[in-house]
């Protein structure tokens, strides 16, 4: 990731482990697995479809109105091992941050991405929405973020859950964020968790 001024740009590749029939799909948020619930099972690991995003600060906050900014992602079927659905899939989405107290902030996004259909199933494309809020003090932090995600597949429900994290100081002014996922419907990802670095 990089930013200039109102202008970020940032690439993620990211490495996959999967059990189970399904490959991953989404631009936005975390991706979901698709697939047949009935079609072989296998486990594969590798490096998934690479993500190609920008985004553009619109506003900055003032006394009274947040900071909005615009963003866009591809992500591209770059995954290899069947570990992608083959296709490319795009996403748009207006984000906000909000400071509230001093260490505490608000943030949300509402966004829409478009899914490319793979070769043995029809999917949906829909929107997605968030909410969180985040705390630091001194080197640490946390927080959680509500999601919510239109169900990519007909007559599923949609996604709730919420996905609190832990932000650690690391080396050199940096974090480890440890964060899970919490389900709030019975059809929603579950028994997620996973470590970002934050520079």
């Amino acid at each position: 990731m990089a930013q200039f001024d109102r202008l970020r740009l940032q690439v993620t590749v990211p490495y996959v482990d999967i059990e189970g029939p399904g490959t991953l799909s989404g631009a936005l948020g975390t991706r979901r697995i698709v697939g047949q619930s009935g079609g072989p099972t296998s486990r594969r690991s590798g490096l998934g479809d690479a993500s190609v995003g920008a985004a553009l600060i619109i506003l900055r906050e003032g006394r009274i109105l947040p900071r909005l900014e615009l963003a866009g992602v591809v992500k591209v079927p770059t995954a290899a091992n069947g570990l992608g659905t083959g296709q490319t899939d795009y996403g748009v989405q207006v984000t906000f941050y909000r400071p509230l107290l001093t260490g505490v902030k608000t943030f949300g996004s509402l966004g829409y991405q478009r899914i490319g259909d793979p070769n043995t199933l029809r999917l949906h494309d829909g929107g997605r929405a968030t909410f969180g809020l985040d705390f630091n003090y001194s080197n640490w932090g946390g927080g959680a973020l509500l999601d919510y995600e239109k169900s990519l597949f007909p007559g599923v429900p949609n996604s709730f859950t919420v996905d609190p994290y832990v932000t650690l100081p690391f080396l050199f002014g940096s974090g480890l964020q440890v964060y899970t996922t919490l389900a709030l419907t019975r059809l929603s990802p579950n028994h997620e968790v996973g470590v970002r670095l934050v520079l």
